[in-house]
């Protein structure tokens, strides 16, 4: 009998939440970008070009892994020979559509509202 063939835990995890990981890393970089520029500068302008600097840079790699689902999956150790293959893609796939989302949604916010608003 053979044994099934099943991916390692630590890249199959890191494949899965590679969108949300993005996120999480765009929350905190443009949180702590635009209240370091407020509190500093006071520059609605750096504040707001800041954020949408951060959103198009965080935002490609999770397009790339979007567009490049079966390379970036190999690169995690995820074969085209595992039976699952199909599941831990659609997975990955659906977490890196979400993340993008929020990526942009977040980036979008910095020109709809004011930056730097006095009580913020």
């Amino acid at each position: 009998m053979l044994e099934e063939q099943r991916p390692s835990l630590a890249p199959t995890f890191g494949y899965l939440m590679l969108g949300s990981l993005f996120w999480a890393v765009h929350l905190l970089v443009v949180y702590a970008a635009h209240t370091l520029i407020c509190a500093l500068a006071s520059s609605p302008t750096a504040s707001s070009l800041t954020v949408v600097a951060l959103t198009a840079i965080l935002a490609l790699p999770v397009a790339f892994v979007l567009l490049n689902q079966r390379r970036t999956g190999r690169w995690f150790g995820i074969s085209d020979e595992l039976p699952d293959r199909k599941t831990y893609d659609a997975i990955s796939r659906f977490i890196g559509l979400l993340s993008l989302a929020g990526i942009l949604w977040a980036g979008v916010a910095a020109a709809i509202v004011s930056s730097c608003a006095t009580g913020r």
